[in-house]
């Protein structure tokens, strides 16, 4: 009965539900060092945490769980991926450790270490995931990030509010998170051998093979990063903090976005490998208009409730900030829009147009960040990442029909 196989349908709720509650638990975590602290500064501190978090988790990430489910002629095994992302987190920690030392203020340093600690087990547990997905059982997922969200929560806030430290509070959550790793890896045992082993050369085919994708997802995390960071060293840690509190639940909408496509990615890949290309190119239409339905949605729901709900969850003062909604909306739904062209070209292995196109948004954002705040102020920040991610989205969209009519003519993606 474990190794049964739910339905599109199924799959689609359980990774929605778990990474809902994922990602609200995520966002109260937010609200929490607001109100649990005294002024922005631990919310800036945090935001500037997660940012650089945003920064580490492609490089671990390697963009290999994409890779793996639309892996459909099986070329690399569950013990492949496994040991391969033991092995990008190793060096993804070192590298952003290295960022950390040379861009952030020593205070805030520590922090960070620890977040990017507590991230190690979500990037972990994600090549688990995609032995989960790709057997159809995302149940599995669903579960876990619902757990994770939850114990984050629970022990962010009792730390916090016992200590007032913002290091204690992070370190709480890395540690009560880990003990769901034995939860993912009996899951997934139970589809495939999951014991970490790989050979050089499959090392250095798999690095090769999404290198281009990885410093492509890097630079579209760098794209909201840079943004950001020029927002704290122009106008300051506490405007970031607000800025940053404002706009945290503006989040939930791209991530419902990435959560509800993501189970399609093999069933689309699979369309793909049939060659079955008018059924795809309709699901890849119908999923923009998604985009689109889901941009107008936040767009009406922010204008009518954002003002109340800032008001209510954090204090009347912030609701004077529910004036930076609109451009944050449309912001996170280019993000999650840009990542799903990406997930779409590397499954048809064309992951050096994955960073060409994110390379561009982030030179936009590198070169414009700092006229667009001080021309738009706290918007300023938003607006540069909704231009950048245009230009981005427009070139890969651009590859992705390319590369889908090169296919239609012969083309292997092998």
């Amino acid at each position: 009965m474990a190794n049964k196989e739910l339905s599109i349908k199924n799959n689609m709720m359980w990774n929605s539900i778990g990474s809902l509650i994922s990602l609200v638990c995520q966002w109260l975590t937010t609200v929490l060092v607001v109100r649990l602290s005294s002024g922005y500064d631990a919310a800036g501190a945090l935001s500037l945490a997660m940012a650089i978090s945003n920064i580490f988790a492609p490089i671990a990430l390697f963009s290999i769980r994409s890779y793996q489910v639309t892996d459909i002629q099986n070329t690399t095994t569950s013990c492949e991926y496994v040991a391969f992302r033991l092995i990008t987190i190793g060096f993804a920690f070192c590298v952003t450790l290295v960022y950390t030392f040379f861009t952030t203020e020593l205070n805030v340093i520590p922090v960070v270490v620890i977040y990017l600690v507590y991230r190690i087990c979500d990037i972990f547990i994600d090549v688990l995931h995609g032995i989960d997905q790709r057997h159809m059982r995302m149940d599995f997922c669903g579960k876990s990030m619902a757990l994770r969200g939850l114990l984050s929560l629970i022990s962010f806030s009792l730390v916090l509010a016992v200590s007032n430290s913002l290091l204690l509070s992070v370190l709480a959550m890395a540690v009560s998170v880990f003990p769901v790793i034995f939860y993912d890896v009996k899951a997934a045992s139970n589809f495939e051998d999951v014991r970490p082993s790989i050979t050089s050369k499959k090392c250095f085919e798999l690095f090769m093979a999404c290198l281009p994708a990885v410093v492509g997802t890097a630079c579209n995390s760098a794209i909201i990063t840079v943004a950001r960071q020029m927002l704290g060293f122009q106008l300051g840690t506490t405007v970031l903090g607000i800025y940053a509190s404002v706009c945290t639940p503006v989040v939930i909408i791209q991530s419902c976005a990435r959560y509800i496509y993501a189970p399609l990615l093999g069933p689309l890949a699979r369309k793909l490998d049939a060659g079955e290309y008018r059924a795809y190119l309709r699901a890849l239409m119908k999923i923009i208009a998604a985009f689109f339905f889901l941009t107008i949605v936040g767009l009406v729901g922010f204008r009518l409730f954002g003002a109340a709900f800032l008001s209510s969850v954090f204090s009347p003062e912030l609701a004077s900030y529910s004036f930076l909604f609109d451009y944050a909306v449309v912001s996170v739904i280019m993000c999650a829009f840009v990542s799903f062209l990406g997930d779409q070209l590397i499954a048809v292995r064309s992951a050096t147009a994955v960073f060409v196109g994110n390379a561009i948004g982030l030179l936009f954002s590198v070169l414009l960040s700092r006229q667009f705040i001080t021309t738009f102020g706290m918007n300023g920040a938003s607006l540069i990442v909704v231009v950048a991610y245009a230009v981005d989205s427009a070139f890969m969209f651009l590859c992705l029909l390319r590369r889908i009519k090169l296919m239609q003519c012969g083309y292997s993606v092998s």
